[in-house]
């Protein structure tokens, strides 16, 4: 995926491959040096899903991506997620994360994230995420 020699991608049985059909919602951040990060400065691989959560959270609501009233952190679980972690991001730096795919798939959402250093637009991950919705 890294470098676009995969074009199809099955995830929770759900296919990914036209790129044509994206979301393409963006959102800029600038992780937190407190917690984001290592003693050497750069962004914990672990961070990514908690960062693509929030930022997910922030574009479904600015967006009213899902009918009803609530918080997406509330109506919703996290069920699966794959993901694919391609570079680094520096302390100070921000990145862009975009909402590729937000696909309703029976009691689930299928959600495509892909987090992007906004300083030269370096793919940071991919981040695939299925979500039950709860309420």
């Amino acid at each position: 995926m890294r470098h676009a020699k995969i074009r199809n991608y099955e995830f929770v049985g759900h296919h990914f491959s036209n790129p044509e059909d994206e979301l393409n919602l963006h959102i800029s951040f600038e992780p937190s040096p407190y917690i984001d990060y290592n003693g050497a400065g750069l962004l914990y691989f672990a961070a990514y899903p908690t960062i693509a959560d929030t930022l997910e959270r922030q574009l479904v609501m600015r967006h009213e991506l899902v009918e009803g009233a609530g918080d997406w952190a509330v109506r919703t679980s996290t069920v699966a997620r794959d993901v694919f972690y391609y570079r680094n991001l520096n302390l100070g730096q921000r990145l862009t994360a975009t909402l590729k795919r937000f696909n309703r798939v029976g009691e689930n959402i299928i959600l495509h994230t892909s987090l992007t250093a906004e300083s030269d637009g370096a793919a940071l991950a991919d981040i695939f995420t299925a979500k039950r919705v709860l309420l």
